[in-house]
């Protein structure tokens, strides 16, 4: 049976009573994102300063659209792509009217907006091998990527290990910043990534 990662995303619930580890199951839900202290703040200090305000700025699985809130109170244009609807019914106001239910793969495929900065937090390494096709995507949409991503662990059936350094510089992008991210809330394994 092939594992259906979009389905897993949209509905995580469905499939928890296949996991060994509860922490999957906290893990999936977008009542997790609501407080992930520090997280929202270093993402915005990294876009300030790639950007100003009112730059457009695309979070790709941006769950219950903490770190877009962030973004808009410093004045930025936000928007954000989520596969989960329950994150809607969590999800901060005001931000909750600029969040669209879809997946990344659907979005990307269904229009042609571009942005000044595309943000990914921990949400690339659950794209399956069979649609890597959306980094080269990503890169053709925006200026510059900023991307919090889990990239030292084993491969799971909805997450994938990569150098993400490698994946966008092998689509023509240039790494501004790479470091692990140093944040208590996140795991060691975590790394900040800027290119243009």
């Amino acid at each position: 049976m092939i594992f259906d990662t979009q389905a897993w995303w949209r509905n995580p619930e469905q499939y928890v009573h296949r996991l060994i580890v509860d922490l999957d199951r906290l893990y999936c839900s977008p009542s997790f994102y609501l407080d992930l202290p520090g997280v929202s703040e270093l993402l915005a200090d990294t876009i300030e300063d790639l950007v100003v305000p009112p730059s457009k700025i695309l979070e790709i699985g941006c769950s219950c659209g903490r770190n877009m809130l962030e973004l808009h109170k410093r004045g930025y244009a936000v928007k954000g792509i989520e596969i989960n609807p329950s994150a809607l019914d969590v999800a901060f106001e005001p931000i909750a009217e600029f969040i669209e239910i879809q997946s990344i793969e659907d979005y990307l495929t269904n229009t042609k907006e571009n942005f000044d900065v595309i943000l990914s937090s921990n949400v690339l390494m659950h794209i399956p091998p069979s649609n890597e096709w959306v980094f080269e995507k990503l890169a053709s949409r925006t200026k510059y990527l900023v991307i919090l991503e889990r990239e030292a662990f084993s491969s799971h059936v909805y997450k994938w290990a990569r150098n993400y350094q490698e994946v966008f510089e092998n689509l023509g992008m240039t790494q501004l910043l790479g470091r692990p991210c140093g944040l208590d809330s996140l795991p060691p394994t975590v790394n900040l990534r800027t290119f243009i």
